[in-house]
């Protein structure tokens, strides 16, 4: 029953979110062009230069919020590739240093097999860790330690998959919340649009994977997600 409610949930979500985001978009990429035109004017330390700057945040946290909506309205590409694990999981934990919330007192460990590979899209791998990745670090505020792995394993339907386990020592999830953490735009967070995992679901289960979350309250959080090999 519950899993028919967040269905029924995304198609209406994904009915809104193609024409919604394209609507959005258009209008600020104007914005962006006349925002960069006029801070070609200002003095460097200006009041009005500093308003301009966010402004330009602003509208860039409503481009993220369009980019992550429109993802909820596709479906799962059909065209699907062997997809080394390391490498996205390497390039997604590069990426990561430059986020806002990333703190040098973080500390990665990581336990990767080189010919790990799963039989999915590239871009929709990569999402899926990229989102998983940001959601641990933003629970360590101040320092802690990011682990992430990859496998091959076989469940419970004596299928292969391909394994993902990213583990965090932040603030871990309640057991309340735990139920609801794939609910379109559910977050107890200041930032961020609630749709990060709402979408990591959404991609696995198009592929026909798993995905898992345990997590005990300010100790951490496991994520498991498993995708179909070749």
């Amino acid at each position: 029953e519950k899993k028919l409610e967040m269905n029924r949930k995304m198609a209406i979500i994904g009915e809104m979110a193609a024409g919604w985001a394209h609507e959005v978009r258009n209008p600020l990429a104007a914005i962006t062009g006349s925002i960069e035109l006029l801070q070609k004017g200002l003095e460097p330390e200006g009041t009005n230069k500093r308003l301009m700057e966010i402004i330009l945040r602003s509208k860039e946290q409503l481009e993220s919020f369009a980019r992550d909506f429109l993802l909820l309205a596709r479906s799962v590409p059909v065209s699907r590739e062997s997809v080394n694990l390391k490498d996205v999981v390497e390039e997604a934990l590069e990426h990561i240093k430059f986020s806002p919330e990333w703190t040098d007192k973080i500390r990665i460990e990581k336990k990767l097999s080189v010919n790990e590979k799963a039989f999915a899209n590239k871009e929709q791998v990569r999402q899926i860790i990229n989102n998983l990745i940001l959601n641990a670090v933003q629970s360590m505020e101040k320092d802690g330690i990011l682990s992430v792995e990859t496998k091959i394993v076989e469940l419970d339907d004596k299928n292969k998959y391909a394994e993902i386990k990213i583990m965090d020592t932040g603030c871990g999830i309640s057991k309340d919340d735990l139920n609801r953490i794939f609910e379109p735009f559910f977050t107890n967070k200041t930032k961020g649009t609630g749709l990060g995992l709402t979408i990591v679901n959404h991609i696995v289960d198009g592929y026909n994977g798993r995905i898992k979350i345990e997590s005990t309250v300010n100790e951490g959080t496991v994520c498991y997600v498993w995708l179909p090999v070749i």
